[in-house]
């Protein structure tokens, strides 16, 4: 038995204003420099006082409809006796007691529908339409450390065949950046990238996400009323790749966990690459070999898996490609795919991540060149 007028009517809709698209440019090394196709502005517990009278609205229905289902419960019901035609034997089929469990169920999804509202108002922004079947929000652990950091992440659900980008996006993405000077009472936000995944296209090397993702952010706090108010570029691609600009806007507050959202934050910084912690180097000689523009690394650990690594060099826009095994016992190769001069990268942060048994690692040393 379905009964349909137990189910909440109310269904909130929230509108997104489209700014003009002739702002900001974008810098890219293969697809020029792009002007924002779509620029959002989005305030997330910023108008207190209009979501208070909201849920305030909700509840007063949810409160009048239990109470008309209560008065419908005590009403006087009739017993009918029906006689199976497949037999003599008579039952009874109780009307009172079916309306009885009919009117119990309409309470029980009224309710759980307040409690729902309710819910959804802490620990996160209403999501954002950004491209097709493509929608973004932030969401928030709504704990304070005791260092004054709290951990945040950007949601963003994407349909299969959609990417958007690592923080070295590669040859043809648009990377990640965050705004977050316009904030009260909040310091850096901090982006703690779990690992991703390499996609080479039509020759070009990118790294990316896909499907769905979650992204850790950490927050310095600085105030006991922190605002955050924070404007995100990020790439979205498919066939055709969209630079999306979104501002958002919200009130943080401590005042009671959101287990669910710090279990998610969680699971993911635990796919996020840390420094190598162990005793053993894993790598033997590393460097730039400028005769055939190559980097060479010389991996002593069998456990790394190789063809995981992606190397990066620190304040450059370096690209290397695939990862090419040698003839040489634990020799890979990668060759430059553009970039900067690497003679002008010499002594900088050569950082190497990778996969493991025990997980992502990252890999640090000074870039050398050889003849």
């Amino acid at each position: 038995m379905v009964d349909g007028d137990g189910h909440c009517p109310f269904r909130i809709v929230f509108h997104h204003k489209q700014n003009a698209l002739f702002e900001p440019l974008i810098h890219h090394h293969r697809h020029r420099h792009q002007k924002l196709a779509l620029k959002r502005r989005h305030s997330g517990a910023g108008n207190l006082a209009l979501r208070q009278q909201i849920f305030l609205s909700v509840f007063a229905f949810c409160l009048l409809h239990a109470i008309q289902l209560s008065d419908q419960m005590r009403a006087p019901q009739s017993f009918k006796i029906k006689r199976s035609r497949r037999s003599d034997r008579s039952f009874v089929s109780c009307s009172q007691t079916l309306s009885y469990m009919s009117a119990m169920s309409r309470i029980f999804v009224t309710f759980a529908c307040l409690i729902f509202t309710t819910l959804a108002q802490a620990g996160q922004t209403p999501w954002v339409d950004v491209a097709p079947d493509t929608r973004l929000r932030l969401i928030f652990s709504d704990v304070l450390t005791s260092e004054a950091e709290t951990m945040m992440a950007l949601e963003l659900e994407m349909p299969p065949g959609t990417k958007t980008y690592w923080r070295v996006p590669g040859e043809t993405g648009i990377p990640l950046t965050l705004d977050n000077s316009n904030s009260t009472g909040l310091g850096e936000a901090k982006v703690i990238w779990p690992f991703p995944e390499r996609l080479q296209t039509y020759g070009y090397v990118d790294y990316v996400y896909q499907q769905n993702l979650i992204l850790p952010i950490k927050l310095q706090v600085k105030s006991s009323n922190p605002r955050l108010d924070m404007k995100l570029i990020l790439g979205v691609c498919s066939e055709v790749c969209i630079p999306v600009s979104v501002q958002i806007t919200h009130d943080l507050t401590f005042d009671a966990r959101d287990n669910r959202v710090a279990l998610q934050i969680a699971q993911n910084i635990a796919n996020s690459p840390i420094p190598w912690d162990q005793q053993d180097n894993p790598f033997g000689r590393i460097y730039y070999d400028l005769a055939s523009e190559q980097l060479r690394i010389e991996v002593s650990d069998s456990q790394i898996d190789m063809q995981t690594m992606i190397p990066t060099i620190e304040n450059s826009f370096v690209m290397f490609g695939m990862p090419q095994k040698s003839q040489t016992e634990g020799l890979v190769a990668f060759e430059k795919l553009g970039g900067d001069v690497m003679q002008d990268l010499a002594g900088k942060n050569l950082t190497l991540t990778f996969m493991s048994p025990d997980g992502p690692y990252e890999y640090s040393m000074p870039l050398i060149l050889s003849e």
